[in-house]
């Protein structure tokens, strides 16, 4: 068999692993694991993989009376998300989900779904411990052949949630020493990951770096950031990397504007550093990334055109879903509005 399994790591109830090209040969290797019955949902079609698929959209019919013994999830975290919704309905507390769940990230970002947290249809987060996935697979091979805007796209929008849970995190605590592990795999390797296709090493450590992100965020509700991405997200046409991408220049300026001195001293250090890497990571693809809110909703592939209203919207929807007094506690929603207004514009809020 070609693929070629080379790290393997354990949270928790769950096992992390590295098996470069399994997709590719999903059958063999659903067989090799034992598993006669697999329940696979897949939202690219337009790559044909070597077992049945379907569509997340159709899982809660899928799994409605499954007698499956493995479900198998490859996408990304709106993919995950709807899973998790249906086996949530589905499966409603106290009974037990009646299969191993494996999950096989198609984004760096979506490694975070290795938790029982997922985003509910009402745009809410959850928390369900049955819905932590057994096992999830990196399979390099997938995660590099994207287009190289997009594989960028995804990787600078790790950023986004490393700094808005430093943000939020206590210092003393074990998810801070996770964030200060995911920040220096980052900083070793997400160029690299970006701009060097033989880099194998790299894309697997980076999406480790997602992985141990997303155990921080297990303890700690999110902060502005994540959820003014959500808002622009949820207003715009914009998939949830393009809109970490596109919030986080601005977001994490005038959020260290507005921190308390004793915390914006131990950030200023770390968000110049942040900068740094989302230039080197997106600088082979700068020309093709707007730089704002403004630009990106004038774009041809987009079909919002964000109007004064739509920005307010957003300003309320990021200031409502986030409780602010945690680090912020002189933030209003007039400050969230100016925020959001830079974004669009793309000046800098003093």
């Amino acid at each position: 068999m070609r693929y070629r399994e080379t790290l393997t790591t354990s949270y928790g109830s769950s096992s992390y692993t590295a098996v470069s090209g399994v997709t590719e040969q999903l059958s063999q290797w659903i067989g090799e694991q034992g598993w006669s019955q697999p329940l696979v949902i897949w939202d690219t079609p337009e790559q044909v993989l070597p077992v049945k698929t379907v569509r997340s959209s159709l899982s809660h019919k899928a799994l409605t009376g499954a007698t499956c013994d493995v479900l198998i999830i490859i996408g990304d975290e709106v993919t995950t998300d709807r899973v998790k919704q249906a086996l949530v309905h589905l499966y409603e507390r106290p009974r037990r989900i009646p299969f191993e769940v494996v999950l096989i990230p198609t984004t760096y970002s979506s490694t975070r779904s290795l938790t029982g947290r997922f985003l509910e249809s009402d745009d809410s987060y959850h928390y369900d411990s049955r819905l932590i996935p057994s096992l999830m697979i990196i399979d390099e091979k997938l995660l590099r052949n994207r287009p190289p805007l997009v594989v960028a796209i995804d990787v600078a929008s790790l950023l986004t949630t490393i700094y808005d849970m430093f943000t939020r995190v206590p210092r003393d605590s074990f998810a801070w020493q996770l964030l200060l592990e995911a920040h220096s795999l980052y900083t070793c390797h997400a160029a690299s990951a970006v701009q060097t296709r033989s880099a194998e090493e790299s894309r697997e450590l980076i999406a480790l770096c997602s992985h141990l992100i997303a155990s921080a965020q297990n303890s700690y509700p999110p902060g502005l950031i994540d959820a003014c991405v959500r808002a622009v997200t949820s207003i715009s046409d914009l998939h949830r990397e393009q809109s970490s991408v596109l919030v986080f220049p601005q977001m994490v300026k005038n959020i260290n504007h507005a921190l308390p001195a004793y915390i914006a001293a131990q950030t200023t250090e770390m968000v110049d550093q942040m900068l740094d890497m989302y230039d080197k990571v997106l600088s082979s693809h700068i020309q093709d990334i707007p730089k704002t809110l403004h630009a990106i909703s004038r774009a041809p592939f987009n079909h919002t055109n964000l109007s004064l209203t739509d920005l307010a919207r957003i300003a309320e929807m990021t200031y409502t879903s986030v409780e602010t007094a945690l680090t912020l506690p002189d933030i209003d929603l007039q400050s969230i509005i100016h925020w959001v207004e830079s974004i669009y514009w793309g000046y800098e809020v003093t």
